[in-house]
């Protein structure tokens, strides 16, 4: 775009929107901002509502509330996601919360949403929050998320006891993080130890950390594991 020119209006753009938040005040508040874009929005009350909505129909984006009844927004989030995975052009989603705090902020971008907006929030924050979802397709400062958890998978897991008391799961977790770290010092590879941690991260939902393992052990028969110093890299920091 050149200098002084001005962004296309939104109001041009055929934007459907769906709100799902049991709060009827931010209801009202976010229809307004996106009837303001040019926009249309639907809403919902629970996850489960909004999860049916979004899967019988077309939307651009979708505003989920983190605590709602029946269905909380992440594993609503997940579900779509998995979902949604192969349709073409898929809605963003978009995690709405009062929640602020760093674990749910990464837990968000963990999932694979396309954003963060915390709430209580005025009309001038959201309208540009939600003006960069559309232009961008997402309103992380960090950049777009890739999914690296499925927290439903997590969840299933710790509480059908499959792994026994959440306190194994934690004692687990720091020896699987100590693998982890050990791996780029091997000149080869220990392929036991990235088998183990491919296990784990089937079992617990880490998606990224399983799809990374499983490449590095077929590298490693070929002898091209210098292949993997990155993803190894982002794992280590992530994980």
């Amino acid at each position: 775009m050149n200098e002084g020119e001005h962004p296309p209006s939104l109001a041009l753009m055929p934007l459907q929107f769906l709100i799902a938040d049991d709060n009827p005040a931010h209801l009202k508040l976010t229809a307004n901002v996106v009837l303001f874009l040019g926009g249309q929005s639907v809403p919902a009350s629970d996850g489960v509502e909004a999860m049916q909505l979004v899967l019988d129909g077309e939307f651009d984006v979708v505003l989920l509330d983190l605590w709602m009844p029946r269905m909380g927004g992440v594993v609503a989030a997940t579900r779509l996601l998995r979902e949604l995975e192969n349709r073409p052009n898929r809605p963003r989603i978009v995690a709405v919360t009062g929640d602020v705090s760093h674990e749910r902020h990464a837990l968000c971008r963990a999932v694979g949403m396309d954003g963060f907006i915390t709430k209580p929030c005025d009309m001038d924050h959201l309208r540009r929050k939600l003006k960069e979802v559309v232009m961008t397709g997402h309103c992380w400062p960090e950049g777009p998320a890739e999914p690296i958890l499925d927290v439903e998978r997590l969840w299933s897991t710790l509480l059908n006891g499959a792994a026994g008391p959440v306190r194994e799961f934690d004692q687990e977790a720091r020896r699987i993080r100590e693998l982890l770290r050990t791996l780029p010092s091997f000149d080869e590879p220990c392929i036991e130890s990235a088998i183990t941690i491919k296990d784990f991260a089937l079992r617990y939902g880490f998606i990224r950390l399983a799809r990374t393992m499983t490449g590095l052990i077929r590298a490693a028969h070929d002898g091209e594991q210098h292949l993997f110093g990155s993803q190894l890299d982002d794992e280590i920091r992530d994980y």
